[in-house]
């Protein structure tokens, strides 16, 4: 099943989207914003589902930061793509938790409070690629983070072709914890020393993506942008150009 559309929650109403055990659905172009302020569960949320599609959304609060809850939530779901999404201003961009053989690529995640994305418990298969992974706020996080269940030693993710930025004195481009923030499993501090610790992220950059208008939510690329033609393949980095725009 696909849907199109758009949605504001009026500042009332969250999640716009839910998904409990509903498999082969795509959510294709909606515009999802005005959640409350804080506190609810993700403007997306997806359960206990399989080859579920969320593409070319914008999903946010027009906002550059802040506490303004979560953005995509997803967990014990197999064969999930996201792809193509603008996800700016909420606290948490992207949860996954228990989910495996997904495909996270071509999105710009920008403005996250905490972690833009966080991936807990069993994670294999998971692939995350092209993304623009740009978090302006004043913590001490890393972009993506990631916390081992009881007893695994490794992540069991992909990673790649992927830009970062770390505008933040002392935030990090990835971590692996092994149960909490206070044990670092594999460090990542700047992008090189990700690479070299985890193997991961071979051809990603740090750099500034250059949009075109941040304050505005214009995502879109400047033509002298490091994140154009750096993707796999030979594409940009980030989500389309037609969702760049708010």
């Amino acid at each position: 099943m696909r849907i199109r559309g758009a949605g504001d929650s009026e500042n009332v109403v969250a999640p716009l989207v839910i998904l409990p055990a509903k498999n082969h659905i795509t959510i294709d172009g909606f515009i999802l914003t005005n959640c409350p302020p804080e506190g609810h569960s993700g403007v997306v949320t997806i359960s206990g589902a399989t080859d579920v599609e969320i593409l070319h959304c914008r999903i946010g609060h027009r906002r550059p930061e802040g506490y303004y809850g979560l953005g995509i939530t997803a967990s014990s779901c197999s064969n999930l793509r996201i792809e193509g999404n603008v996800v700016w201003g909420t606290r948490y961009q992207l949860t996954m938790e228990g989910c495996s053989n997904s495909l996270v690529r071509g999105n710009t995640f920008v403005g996250g409070d905490v972690y833009s994305c966080m991936l807990r418990g069993t994670h294999a298969g998971i692939r995350m690629v092209n993304n623009i992974w740009y978090c302006p706020s004043g913590r001490y996080n890393p972009n993506i983070a990631v916390y081992l269940p009881q007893g695994q030693t490794k992540p069991e993710f992909q990673s790649d072709y992927n830009l970062f930025l770390l505008e933040a004195r002392n935030r990090k481009v990835a971590m692996v914890y092994a149960g909490s923030i206070q044990e670092v499993a594999v460090p990542g501090n700047v992008l090189g020393e990700w690479q070299e610790k985890s193997g991961r992220d071979r051809h990603s950059v740090q750099a500034d993506p250059m949009f075109v208008d941040l304050e505005k939510g214009d995502f879109r690329l400047r033509p002298v942008s490091p994140a154009i033609g750096s993707a796999q393949g030979g594409g940009n980095i980030g989500a389309c150009e037609a969702v760049n725009r708010w």
